[in-house]
């Protein structure tokens, strides 16, 4: 049960001797609260984190997660980048970082493939614009030909008309 848990990371984090745990307690918190849909609680104590255990492996932990969040909750990319370039400063080789680093990658990924995907559809633009370009020439180029053999019999016949007029 949601609630059972809760407090139950309550009473952990009530009783002093378990201090040495505090910073593990409250991301298991912070995840808890996200998983609720609980946003701005889980934001808050991933903040505590940060601020109560600095340069530690839960701070860096607590700056990934908050990235994440801004990424997958919020798609505040620039605001996520951020958070996790942080977290490479915070305490390298730490598990944090470790996935700091691998979602870095992922979004440098994912900008090339926006880019890639950008060019080829720049590219199938401009060549249905080209296509459609060629067939309204060839169109016109039908329509003038069509007109020119239109006035060109018109003028065939008109002589024929002329003559019988004149019998």
């Amino acid at each position: 049960d949601a609630e059972e848990a809760l407090l139950a990371y309550r009473a952990l984090l009530a009783e002093g001797r378990f201090r040495v745990y505090e910073g593990q307690t409250r991301l298991l918190l912070g995840q808890f609260y996200q998983d609720q849909l609980r946003l701005e609680k889980a934001l808050e104590e991933y903040t505590r984190v940060r601020d109560d255990f600095p340069l530690t492996d839960v701070s860096a932990m607590a700056l990934y997660r908050t990235g994440l969040l801004y990424l997958q909750e919020h798609s505040e990319r620039e605001r996520a980048q951020e958070y996790l370039e942080e977290v490479l400063k915070e305490k390298r080789g730490s598990k944090g970082a470790i996935l700091a680093q691998e979602v870095l990658r992922d979004l440098v990924k994912l900008d090339q493939l926006r880019a890639e995907i950008h060019r080829a559809d720049s590219l199938a633009t401009a060549q249905v614009a080209q296509k459609d370009s060629l067939a309204i020439a060839a169109s016109d180029s039908m329509a003038a030909a069509a007109d020119d053999s239109t006035a060109s019999a018109a003028l065939r016949v008109k002589p024929r008309i002329s003559q019988r007029a004149t019998r």
